[in-house]
């Protein structure tokens, strides 16, 4: 089922951009969950891409949802802001003084890196 869901997200966000490019200031595209604005940046190379960031792909795995199978993210309102960090998953940093674990268990996000947007 996640992979369905994370293929159709995919899927929508590549097809969006086979249709037209985007002259906007940011990106943006809409998914089965909601809509999503994200940012352009450039390759090494130059060539301009649009990123979405910190795309939940599934319901944060806490409280009731702890040790369970992931579950198909809840839609949202309005424009998710697709174009910032989200944290790690948890884990220890084996280095010295680096015994803290790190990180979040709310960390089910997808980061789509595409060379064109559509918008439908």
């Amino acid at each position: 089922m996640m992979k369905t869901i994370l293929l159709h997200i995919i899927l929508i966000i590549n097809l969006l951009n086979y249709i037209s490019g985007s002259r906007r200031s940011a990106p943006e595209t809409r998914i089965p969950q909601g809509a999503l604005r994200g940012q352009f940046l450039r390759t090494s190379n130059n060539r301009k891409i649009s990123a979405f960031t910190a795309i939940p792909y599934a319901e944060p795995p806490v409280g009731d949802l702890r040790f369970e199978p992931p579950r198909p993210p809840s839609p949202w309102s309005g424009v998710l802001n697709a174009s910032q960090s989200h944290p790690i998953c948890p884990q220890l940093w084996d280095v010295p003084g680096g015994s803290e674990p790190r990180g979040d268990e709310n960390c089910l996000h997808l980061n789509v890196y595409t060379p064109q947007v559509i918008i439908f």
